[in-house]
């Protein structure tokens, strides 16, 4: 509970990882990411925020907006106002195995 309140993920670091490791399968649009979007997405299932991401990566935030508006793209995640893509995302990552 501490991890989740202080803004992390509610999955263990280690369990998200190993799901995320390289060649542990992929559904056909996931193999569309660049190996950059791969590391952008393994690290927003973590419960990361872009601020987190572009410090890890080393890149402007505004970069990682633009893996994430790609990766929207690639995997035909679209804005409706209803869902949340980011969510969407991991959730389809996640599935790949």
């Amino acid at each position: 509970m501490r991890r989740v309140a202080e803004g992390g993920s509610a999955l263990d670091p280690q369990v998200v990882a190993a799901l995320l490791a390289p060649g542990s399968g992929g559904h056909a649009p996931l193999g569309a990411l660049t190996e950059r979007e791969q590391a952008v997405l393994s690290l927003v299932a973590q419960g990361h925020s872009n601020a987190a991401i572009a410090t890890r990566l080393r890149m402007a935030e505004r970069t990682v907006e633009s893996h994430m508006r790609n990766i929207f793209h690639k995997l035909r995640i679209h804005d409706s106002g209803d869902t949340h893509r980011r969510v969407l995302a991991v959730l389809a990552y996640l599935s790949r195995a």
